[in-house]
């Protein structure tokens, strides 16, 4: 009967033994996954700052835009006045002309100019909407990863719970065996 309870003893502290890094290979999981989520929370913020940042670029081009229409404008108002003083001023009409052309060729720089301005604003647009994507996407991994933890964490306790009760049982049961052993051999 003592050669009995001492394997049922050895025998469960293997099995605790087997808990213990079965336990400790659980805790190594759940650090590593804490720390995927970590990475995944400064991938997202980084990805925030540079939205942010394409954001204040565009706002900037916006902005320059603006100022170049008011320079065309601006442009177009003196080109006109340059005509009506044309008729009025013949003896500088050489330099006159010359002006008119140069400023022609300033209006011909500025449209071009925001053609490539409109095009890198096409573009923008398009890696904002690529962003946009990652971000829902990142989002969206970053809860199934939570869901999945939440899982794995549930289906852990339960595990730790029905391993205590099952140690719970053992003990008593090897306190019971115990307790009848000394009974019956005092």
């Amino acid at each position: 009967m003592g050669l009995e309870m001492e394997r049922m003893l050895t025998e469960m502290n293997v099995s605790l033994r087997a808990l213990a890094t079965d336990m400790a290979f659980v805790k190594t999981d759940m650090s590593s996954l804490k720390t995927d989520v970590s990475s995944l929370k400064t991938d997202v913020s980084s990805l925030k700052t540079d939205v942010s940042a394409l954001k204040t670029d565009v706002s900037s081009l916006k902005m320059d835009v603006s100022s170049l229409k008011t320079d065309v404008s601006a442009l177009k108002s003196d080109v006109g006045s340059l005509k009506a003083d044309v008729s009025t001023l013949k003896a500088d009409v050489s330099s006159l002309k010359t002006d008119v052309s140069t400023l022609k060729s300033d209006v011909g720089s500025l449209n071009s100019d925001m053609g490539g301005m409109k095009s890198d604003m096409g573009a923008m647009k398009s890696d904002l909407g690529r962003l946009d994507k990652k971000m829902d996407r990142l989002s969206i991994e970053f809860l199934n990863h939570k869901l999945e933890m939440s899982d794995k964490y549930d289906a852990f306790s339960e595990e730790m719970r029905g391993i205590y009760r099952h140690a719970a049982w053992a003990a008593e049961a090897a306190k019971a065996s115990a307790d009848k052993v000394f009974t019956h051999g005092a």
